[in-house]
C-alpha cells in the first residue's frame, strides 16, 4: 500500500503560513488528486477558522485539515482527519494509515479529530478539549476565611506567599503500639503453634484364654467325629441281588395243548433255520465253481487273442522290411516341357 504525499510546495507554503503566528492564515485543507489514492492536493487555505473549513468537507471524499485556535491568548492547533460516510474501497481501507502519516507530517498539533459525521465537527467540543488540554479551566477553590476562589497556577502561589490560603491540617492515624496488648497476642500465638503431646495408650485389652474344661470338650469332640468317620468307612458294603434266570415252568402253560404248540414253534424254527443255512452254502458253492470256470475261459481267450496279434505284427514287420530293401526309383516331381514344334 503506497504512503501518503503530501510533497505538493502548495502545501508546503500553506502549512508555513498557518503556523506563523503573524498572518491572519489559520487553516489548510486537503484531499487526494483526482485519480490518485495517495498524492494529497490543496484545497483552500484562509483566516475563516474552523466553521469555513469544514464547509467544503464531503461525504464522499477524506480530507485532512490543521486549524489554529487562540485560547487566552495563546495559540493551539487542532488536527482534522475526516473519512465520509460514503467514502469505500481501498480508499477507506488504507484511511488509517494514511492518517497516521499526516499525525508525523502535521507534528506539534495539540488535539486529534477523527470525524465522519457532522456530529464529529462540534466547535464548542473542542474548545473544551483545549481548555483541559491548557489547564486554563484549572480552579484550587476558595481561601479560607476570605472567600476568594484562586484563578490559575499564578494567582494561587500569590495568594499563598501573602498567607491568605491556610493549609489544611492532616489527621493521621495514631500508629502507637500497646505493649501489653501486643505481650498478650504474641503468647496466645506461641501457645498455638506448639505441638500437641500424643494421646497417652490405654491398658491393654485382657487377652482371651482357653479354660482347661473347654479344651477336654473340644478334644472329645474331635475324637468323636473321627470315630463316626471310621465307623461309616467300616460297614460292609452292600452287594446287589441277583436276579435269577427266568424259565417258563409248566404252571405258565395252564391250558391243554399250549405246551405242545410252544415246542412244535421252537422245533419248527430250528429245523427251517438248518435248511436255510444248507441252501445258503449250497448256492455259495456253486457261485464259486461258476466264477472260477468263467475266469480259466477269458484267461483262454486273452492268451489266444495275444498270440494272433503277436503273429502278425511280425507278419507285418517282415513284409516291410522286403519292401525297404527293393525300392522303385521315385517318379520326377515336375515332368521336362516338350519340345516347341518347328516353325511353319
Amino acid at each position: 500500500m503506497a504512503r501518503v504525499d503530501p510533497g505538493d510546495p502548495a502545501i508546503m507554503a500553506a502549512l508555513n503560513d498557518v503556523r506563523d503566528d503573524s498572518t491572519d492564515t489559520n487553516y489548510l485543507l486537503l484531499t487526494y488528486v483526482p485519480r490518485s489514492n495517495n498524492k494529497l492536493k490543496l484545497v483552500e487555505s484562509g483566516s475563516g477558522g474552523w466553521e469555513e473549513m469544514t464547509e467544503d468537507l464531503s461525504d464522499g471524499k477524506v480530507f485532512f485539515g490543521l486549524c489554529r485556535f487562540k485560547v487566552k491568548e495563546i495559540f493551539r492547533y487542532v488536527y482534522l482527519a475526516w473519512c465520509g460516510e460514503g467514502v469505500q474501497g481501498l480508499v477507506k481501507g488504507q484511511f488509517n494509515n494514511h492518517s497516521c502519516d499526516m499525525q508525523r507530517f502535521f507534528k506539534g498539533f495539540h488535539v486529534q479529530v477523527n470525524a465522519r459525521f457532522e456530529e464529529d465537527l462540534d466547535e464548542g467540543d473542542i474548545v473544551k478539549r483545549l481548555n483541559t488540554a491548557l489547564g486554563a479551566a484549572y480552579e484550587a477553590g476558595d481561601t479560607k476565611g476570605r472567600g476568594e476562589s484562586i484563578k490559575g497556577v499564578a494567582h494561587g502561589r500569590e495568594a499563598h506567599q501573602k498567607g491568605g490560603i491556610a493549609r489544611p491540617e492532616m489527621k493521621r492515624p495514631d500508629r502507637s503500639v500497646d505493649a501489653s496488648a501486643s505481650e498478650q497476642y504474641w503468647s496466645s500465638s506461641e501457645a498455638a503453634d506448639e505441638p500437641k503431646a500424643a494421646p497417652k495408650p490405654t491398658a491393654e485389652p485382657p487377652k482371651q484364654t482357653i479354660q482347661s474344661g473347654a479344651t477336654g470338650n473340644l478334644k472329645s469332640m474331635f475324637e468323636q467325629k473321627t470315630a463316626e468317620e471310621l465307623e461309616e468307612i467300616n460297614k460292609p458294603k452292600i452287594q446287589p441281588k441277583r436276579i435269577p434266570k427266568f424259565e417258563r415252568s409248566a404252571d405258565a402253560y395252564p391250558e391243554p395243548g399250549q405246551q405242545e404248540a410252544a415246542a412244535a414253534y421252537g422245533g419248527g424254527y430250528d429245523e427251517g433255520y438248518g435248511e436255510a443255512e444248507e441252501g445258503y452254502d449250497e448256492g455259495y458253492d456253486e457261485a464259486e465253481e461258476g466264477y472260477d470256470e468263467g475266469y480259466d475261459e477269458a484267461e483262454e481267450g486273452y492268451d489266444e487273442g495275444y498270440d494272433e496279434a503277436e503273429e502278425g505284427y511280425d507278419e507285418g514287420y517282415g513284409e516291410a522290411e522286403e519292401a525297404e530293401a527293393y525300392e522303385e526309383p521315385a517318379p520326377a516331381a515336375f515332368p521336362p516341357p516338350a519340345a516347341a514344334p518347328p516353325p511353319v
